[in-house]
């Protein structure tokens, strides 16, 4: 169980990260070891940090003296976590201004604190907004406050007040705030001060103060606004219609060029919510105003990437339809297609159907399948062409059974010019697709009817679809492959009916003759029904469709075949435009990426606006050097302190203090590779017995590529040869470069290799040690492998066998 002491306490004066002030500590005389205890100073001084601001119990506490006490020879050493100093009152900084500093020097000590806040240019830093300096009312006691030399995110300098003051209007509230913390997304850009010199400054409102300063100021072409002056300041005035003389104006205060992109982004990006461009304008036009500003909002809208990469799938114009070539010859062209999979097989194992449709007389066919593999595919397909014969193309879309090799092969055989669809866009392939539609829908009526046993009756489901007349051609596919109607089940009814007439007879050569005409006859009509189908289709579908194309090199966002989920975004992107293919079909690279390009087609593909870099400009205090940008070692063959790449933005004094720090360390930049003496790489077998294989066979060339790195490891001192019972084969690995990487096949030694649990470092805390560095330096040995010498019993288990002999590494192989 814990045991609670009372002990008595001391406050002294402390220095903590750049925090000075007054903290309790703990008296007691027998710690075990040297150490001060006392609050939690850190988490004090972060949260101070976060707040910044300054209380009336800050200021009281103070503006007591501080008792300095005695020295000590045993007084508390500083803990390292914290680095916590105590130090004199005296050397503590002071201010020459009434204000609230840690710990007052002695003229600050006589001086009355007045009744409210002063401020001056000594006191107040530049570029500090009135919120900054705003005094927080009724906030916590806290014993901590900045520095001068604190950086700009930590508010209330040393120019906070002593006492307490009226609050300005423009002051933040009390509490957290929901929105980013960083001084930068405050709202206030600037003080009034600084926003009205801008605002005279300004070049695009010299007109705006022109007419302000008229008497009386000119109404506009409508008679509902004007610019005014109120308190040095320039406003527009817009009166409401219908006004009266007792309403009040709406008052927009005119911001200069330097504010308007930071009004851009608070009034579109978060927290605003990414509105569209009529909502970011009238939240902006409530309070401000400026030439163009709806332009202005349209284009920041337009080039957000967010709203970009979100949208919705409807934000692309389509583009004009192309109409599909009209086919005269039947089954010269044929669409095929996959239906499936339904969510049970039939007894018979049958979950897919293999569907196909001719162009010219839409004739279909259907063979129910188990899977969808190439070979399954292949003989279906076989069997509807031993029908109907074989075509000249066939269209497919992109899927893997259809681009197998075994279907190229078949096409091949066949002389079937095999046309592809463009992927995510199932209009390429519709004919197919909309009979399927179609007859998916008669095999689900049937099943919700009847019973699961579907692939019985597909042939009974064909036979009525290909009796009835098709839309686009006004005949039906029966009577464009046959050339008559044939006898279904209305026309045995109406047989039964009128009874039975027989035929008058006629001979076989008549009768070809008369079919012969009525397909030519029927045909003819079909394409000119099919011609003027099209015509209405593209008419109907052109009148929200426009011409859109991309350039080569253009950055685009394609749209996602599939979300997995509602919040996904429906873009991504941005990628680049490599070529152009026909009229409405682009190939689409992916920069950054492993992915090979892609087509898409034109509907799939907007335009992506990108905004101009934000960026700004900061002096790190005591060095006003330039940023050195691009110091690296171009890492060549040769080597050489002469092969350093200097960046071209250093200065001449900076770069030939870096061509003397390289001199002077040149052995570090040589391609041979050194050596360690101070660690040894073991390999633990354990009691596995020498496993030796022989060598692999390989050409006179690799002989000779072979032979040339062995002489050249040996003359570095890498292997040396070897009489080892172990034996590993020799394997050459060719480089992007076109030279060639020497290898050695230790898989059968690793499989007997004991592993080392070593602790690899984690990704988060590498960050983290990282996070606060200004500078991050990278180092890459050259052939690091090479220069971990190996012990005694591991040369022997490196040992590789070539045909021109048997080696050893001294070293670690790569």
């Amino acid at each position: 169980m814990s045991k609670s002491v009372n002990l008595p306490t001391a406050e002294l004066p402390v220095q903590y990260k750049g925090w000075s002030g007054m903290w309790t500590f703990a008296v007691y005389d027998n710690y075990p070891i040297p150490m001060l205890l006392g609050e939690d100073l850190a988490n004090q001084v972060k949260r101070a940090k976060r707040v910044g601001m300054v209380t009336r119990s800050q200021t009281r506490q103070a503006s007591r003296p501080i008792p300095v006490p005695e020295p000590s020879t045993e007084a508390p050493s500083v803990l390292p976590e914290t680095q916590t100093e105590v130090v004199d009152p005296d050397s503590m900084p002071t201010t020459e201004t009434a204000t609230a500093s840690p710990v007052p020097g002695p003229e600050l000590e006589q001086q009355p604190a007045p009744a409210s806040a002063t401020t001056s240019s000594n006191s107040t830093p530049e570029g500090a907004s009135e919120p900054e300096l705003a005094e927080a009312k009724d906030s916590h006691t806290q014993k901590a406050q900045p520095e001068p030399e604190i950086p700009s995110g930590a508010p209330a300098e040393s120019g906070s007040p002593a006492t307490e003051t009226t609050p300005s209007p423009t002051s933040l509230p009390e509490g957290p705030s929901p929105s980013p913390q960083s001084e930068e997304e405050l709202v206030t850009p600037a003080s009034r001060e600084q926003f009205q010199a801008e605002q005279e400054a300004d070049d695009s409102l010299q007109k705006a103060w022109a007419a302000a300063r008229s008497t009386p100021p000119p109404l506009s072409s409508s008679n509902r606004s004007r610019f005014v002056i109120d308190q040095g300041l320039l406003y527009k005035e817009i009166l409401s219609g219908g006004h009266r003389e007792e309403w009040q104006p709406q008052k927009q205060l005119v911001v200069p060029t330097k504010y308007r992109g930071k009004l851009l982004s608070l009034a579109h990006d978060h927290p605003s919510g990414h509105a569209g461009v009529n909502r970011t304008k009238d939240r902006l036009g409530k309070s401000f105003h400026w030439e163009g500003m709806g332009k202005d909002v349209a284009k920041y809208v337009r080039s957000c990437e967010v709203c970009q990469r979100v949208g919705k799938p409807q934000d692309q114009v389509k583009a004009p339809l192309q109409p599909l070539p009209i086919i005269e010859v039947p089954f010269q062209r044929v669409a095929v297609d996959i239906l499936g999979p339904f969510p049970k097989k039939t007894p018979r194992g049958k979950q897919y159907v293999l569907t196909l449709v001719d162009f010219a007389t839409r004739w279909p066919e259907a063979v129910a399948l188990g899977n969808t593999r190439a070979n399954t595919v292949c003989l279906a397909l076989t069997d509807i062409f031993a029908r109907v014969g074989w075509p000249s193309d066939i269209l497919t879309d992109s899927g893997s059974n259809f681009l197998a090799g075994t279907m190229e092969k078949l096409w091949e055989t066949h002389g079937v010019n095999h046309l592809v669809a463009t992927p995510y866009h199932h209009q390429t392939n519709g004919l197919v697709e909309r009979f399927n539609g179609t007859l998916g829908a008669m095999i689900r009526k049937f099943i919700n009817e009847f019973s699961n046993n579907w692939d019985l009756v597909l042939q009974q489901l064909l036979f009525a679809y290909r009796a009835v007349p098709h839309p686009s051609l006004g005949f039906s596919p029966f009577e464009l492959v046959y050339g008559h109607e044939v006898k279904g089940p209305l026309q045995l009814v109406k047989q039964q009916w009128e009874g039975f007439t027989p035929s008058p007879g006629t001979n076989i050569l008549d009768f070809v003759s008369n079919l012969q005409s009525t397909l030519r006859h029927s045909l003819a009509l079909a394409r000119e029904n099919l011609k003027d189908a099209q015509e209405e289709q593209k008419a109907w579908y052109d009148r929200h469709a426009r011409e859109r194309s991309f350039k080569v090199g253009d950055q685009v966002m394609v749209l996602k075949a599939q979300q997995a989920h509602k919040m996904e975004a429906s873009w991504e992107g941005p990628f680049t435009v490599q070529e152009r293919l026909g009229a409405v079909n682009y190939l689409i690279a992916f920069p950054n990426s492993s992915l090979k390009p892609k087509v898409y087609h034109v509907n799939s593909l907007k335009p992506f606006y990108s905004r101009d870099l934000q960026v700004c400009q900061f002096t790190v205090q005591g060095d006003d050097a330039e940023w050195p940008d691009g110091v690296y070692y171009d890492g060549k063959k040769d080597g050489g302190v002469e092969e350093v790449n200097l960046s071209t933005t250093l200065e001449r004094l900076q770069r030939q203090q870096i061509k003397e720090l390289c001199t002077s360390f040149a052995p570090l930049f040589s391609a041979t590779p050194g050596r360690t003496e101070r660690a040894y790489h073991s390999i633990d077998t354990g009691n596995a017995h020498p496993i030796r294989t022989p060598p692999y066979r390989v050409s006179p060339h690799a002989q000779a590529a072979i032979e040339r790195e062995i002489q050249n490891m040996l003359q570095m001192g890498i292997i040396r040869p070897s009489t080892s019972a172990w034996a590993s084969p020799v394997v050459l690995v060719p480089k992007p470069d076109g030279e060639i990487r020497f290898c050695v096949d230790y898989r059968k030694l690793n499989a007997v290799t004991r592993p080392d649990n070593y602790p690899m470092p984690r990704t988060d805390e590498l960050l983290e040690k990282l996070g606060r560095a200004q500078f991050i330096s990278t180092i890459d040995l050259t052939k690091g492998y090479w220069q971990v010498p190996l012990d005694e019993p591991a040369k022997e288990r490196s040992a590789f066998i070539t045909h021109a002999g048997m080696y050893e590494f001294n070293v670690l192989p790569f």
